[in-house]
């Protein structure tokens, strides 16, 4: 055998022997400095530590287990992907993991072979805390537990395997990240309005990239949200809505209002307009899909928002109720300038117009390109383009081409910019008008052929 050979087999075998002889990483920080080092890859560690989070990464699909050991929090992926499950631990479990440090995605990191249940610890009443405790410094990287009422909830356009929650306790808020990943995809919606007990690990924002939302709960999955009351429980025991006078930050971080009416235009299916029995006009945006009709006797319960003109309830829950509506309101002609401008021609916004009956009429000069659309088409009228909703009687879009000489008589509806009420009031664009039913829109002469 050449000698150069000799030598090479030699040297690969005294590795091996250093390499089987290298001790198991069994301390957070020496796992952490060998994750820094080129030289770290292929150490073996053996951990045992409490479980404080765990979430799953759909591209690897793998899982990654968040241990607290020796008073330090370290992270670990698994190394044969999916072959943690959640409902296997849960937590505040005591974990013993098995593994080595390895490269993957062009970083070292701890990867776990084994998972170990070594004892089942239940998490107990020291994880209680309350939302002003979440931006303690102590508290970070906790496993904590909070109740709250979920003020809004929605799939999150950076991370489609999270439900971003937004829920308030005595009138604090504070935020949660629920992993919601896997086949059976959860409706964000149905969060709203609903009581519940979450159980997660705090983090800093700056973690996740919701980076200015200050501290976050990270709860691991829906298996660790309890409801303790559902959104659509005894909304007869919610209080009727006040004539409030707080600002729209401090609107934002009160619980749900009822309001009683007659609904007078509904729109985009999700949207309406209630008249109430004192006689306000309150908009309602609706938590689920399926409205009422026009002229339907409600109960609605939401939480309260406000433009600074009106007081609004979103994410509200209906029902019917026994009983006629409000006689409707009678028809008013009027044309659209006489809504946008004042006597010297200067842009001015009637308000008070909003939940009015209005007739006018106009040429019209743009149709929603086809189904899908938001159902609005656009008439002409004194010089003005007025958009007109007829996505409660769809039907009617067929009856008219772009020329046709229409009669319009619809609910005005004031149009607001959208913005977040805890940062200031919307501004007013202006107005649309929604039509009811099918005698709301009649043709008074189609375009002529050659046109």
């Amino acid at each position: 055998m050449p000698r150069i050979l000799t030598i090479l087999i030699l040297l690969v075998s005294a590795a091996q022997a250093v390499r089987g002889a290298s001790p198991v990483l069994t301390d957070v920080l020496e796992i952490r400095r060998a994750c820094w080092q080129p030289s770290g890859t292929n150490v073996a560690f053996a951990l045992e530590g409490s479980l404080r989070a765990y979430h799953y990464q759909p591209r690897d699909r793998t899982w990654v287990l968040t241990l607290d050991c020796q008073g330090k929090t370290i992270e670990t992926s698994s190394l044969h992907g999916e072959d943690y499950r959640p409902g296997r631990f849960a937590l505040n479990d005591r974990l013993r993991l098995h593994g080595r440090i390895d490269r993957r995605d062009k970083a070292i990191l701890p990867l776990f072979e084994e998972a170990e249940l070594v004892e089942r610890r239940p998490p107990g009443s020291e994880i209680d805390i309350r939302p002003d405790d979440l931006f303690r410094p102590e508290t970070r990287t906790r496993l904590v537990r909070l109740t709250g009422l979920v003020r809004d909830a929605f799939r999150d356009e950076s991370d489609p395997n999270y439900i971003y929650l937004t829920l308030l306790n005595g009138g604090v808020s504070f935020h949660a990240m629920l992993a919601a990943h896997g086949p059976d995809r959860v409706d964000a919606r149905t969060f709203i309005g609903a009581e519940v007990e979450v159980q997660g690990q705090c983090i800093d924002a700056e973690e996740s990239l919701h980076r200015h939302a200050g501290r976050i709960l990270l709860v691991s999955g829906t298996e660790n949200v309890r409801t303790l009351r559902p959104a659509d429980a005894a909304t007869q025991d919610v209080p009727l809505l006040p004539r409030l006078r707080q600002p729209p930050a401090e609107l934002a971080r009160l619980g749900r209002y009822r309001a009683t009416g007659t609904v007078r235009a509904v729109w985009q299916g999700d949207s309406a307009l209630l008249e109430t029995d004192g006689g306000d006009v309150i908009p309602l945006r609706f938590r689920l899909d399926g409205a009422p009709v026009c002229g339907q006797r409600i109960s609605a319960v939401g939480f309260p928002e406000t433009d600074l003109y009106y007081l609004s309830l979103v994410h509200a829950d209906w029902s019917p109720l026994p009983g006629a509506g409000r006689p409707e309101r009678p028809a008013q002609d009027v044309s659209p300038r006489q809504l946008l401008e004042n006597a010297d021609g200067r842009r001015q916004i009637r308000v008070l117009a909003n939940g009015n009956v209005f007739r006018f009429r106009g040429m019209v000069r743009f149709l929603p390109e086809g189904p899908g659309h938001d159902a609005r088409f656009y008439v002409e009228s004194d010089g003005r383009l007025v958009a007109v909703d007829a996505s409660a009687v769809p039907d009617l879009l067929g009856t008219v081409a772009v020329g046709c000489e229409v009669s319009v008589t619809g609910v005005c509806v004031l149009d607001m910019e959208s913005r977040n009420p805890a940062t200031g009031p919307s501004r007013a664009r202006g107005f649309f008008f929604v039509l009811r039913r099918a005698d709301d829109l009649t043709v008074l002469s189609h375009p002529s052929w050659w046109t």
